[in-house]
C-alpha cells in the first residue's frame, strides 16, 4: 500500500486522485471530503490523466466527482465515458486489479465510469447503463437509502439506514440482468432504478459507483433537518452531531487502509 506523509501530523495517509476538468465541479469538495479523514490528495485535470505517462499507481484511490461533463449533451457521462475508455482502460484495469486500491464514481463519475465499463472486472462483467430518470425530470432532493454491502471497503462506517442528497437527470440503473446493490433506495425509488438501486461495487466491492453525493453530505448542518434533530439532541441533553451522512463512506475507505 502506497502512503503518504501528512504535512499536518507527521502521520502517513493513503492518498487520493481527484479528477477535474471537462465539466466536472464537485472535485473540491471531493478531496475535502477525503481529507476530514485522513487522506492526503491532489486534483487532477482529466487531459493530464489521459496523457501516457501519467501514473495512475502513485495512488491509493481514485475518484471521479459529479457534474455534467462535456455538458452531458450526448448522455450524461457519455463523452467523459468515451475518452476513458479509449484513453484509461488498460491502465485502470491495472490499477483495480493491485488489491490495494479503490475507486469511486460519484453522480456524473458514476455515469462515466459505467457507461465506460471501467467500474467492473473485465472478466465479471454486467450489462449496466444509466438513464433518464422514470418521471422524465431532474430530481434535486434527499432521499433515504439502505447499505446492502455492510462488509465492504466503502460502508463499514456507515449506518444500516441513512439519507443523501441526490441531484441528476440521469440516474435509472437499468440492466438485462438482476443487480445487487450496494445501495438501495427506501421508501421511494426517485428515478425508477430496477432493484431500486443507488449504488454499486465490482473488484469485489473495491470499486463504488453511486449517484447520490455522499460528499454534499460530510457536515451535520448540510442536512436538510438539522436544525430539528439539533433541538432534539438538546432537549434530550445528547451531543449535537459533528458530522452528516456521507462521511462515513469516506471514513469507511480510511478504515479500509488502516487495517
Amino acid at each position: 500500500m502506497m502512503t503518504n506523509v501528512n504535512s499536518m501530523t507527521g502521520t502517513t495517509s493513503p492518498k487520493v486522485l481527484v479528477f477535474a476538468g471537462q465539466g466536472l465541479n464537485c472535485e473540491a469538495e471531493t478531496l475535502l471530503a477525503f481529507q476530514q479523514v485522513g487522506f492526503s490528495g491532489d486534483i487532477v485535470h482529466v487531459d493530464d490523466i489521459l496523457a501516457s505517462d501519467f501514473d495512475l499507481m502513485a495512488y491509493d484511490v481514485v475518484a471521479v466527482p459529479g457534474g455534467f461533463s462535456y455538458g452531458d449533451h450526448i448522455g450524461a457521462g457519455k463523452a467523459l465515458a468515451n475518452r476513458l475508455q479509449s484513453g484509461l482502460t488498460d491502465r485502470f484495469a491495472r490499477f483495480m486489479e493491485a488489491s490495494d486500491k479503490l475507486a469511486i464514481g460519484i453522480c456524473n463519475g458514476c455515469q462515466a465510469l459505467v457507461k465506460s465499463d471501467l467500474w467492473q472486472h473485465p472478466d465479471q462483467r454486467q450489462s449496466v447503463t444509466l438513464t433518464a430518470n422514470d418521471h422524465g425530470t431532474y430530481v434535486c432532493r434527499w432521499v433515504d437509502v439502505q447499505c446492502d454491502d455492510p462488509q465492504g471497503p466503502w460502508f463499514s462506517q456507515v449506518p444500516d439506514k441513512f439519507a443523501l442528497p441526490i441531484a441528476h437527470g440521469e440516474g435509472r440503473f437499468m440492466s438485462g440482468d438482476r443487480l445487487t446493490p450496494a445501495l438501495s433506495y427506501i421508501g421511494d425509488n426517485p428515478n425508477g432504478s430496477r432493484e431500486n438501486c443507488a449504488a454499486l461495487t465490482g473488484y469485489g466491492g473495491r470499486a463504488l459507483v453511486m449517484m447520490p453525493h455522499p460528499e454534499r453530505a460530510i457536515r451535520f448542518t448540510q442536512q436538510p433537518d438539522w436544525t430539528v434533530v439539533r433541538e432534539e439532541c438538546r432537549r434530550r441533553g445528547d451531543d449535537v452531531p459533528a458530522h452528516g451522512p456521507g462521511q462515513g463512506i469516506f471514513a469507511s475507505a480510511a478504515h479500509w487502509f488502516a487495517q
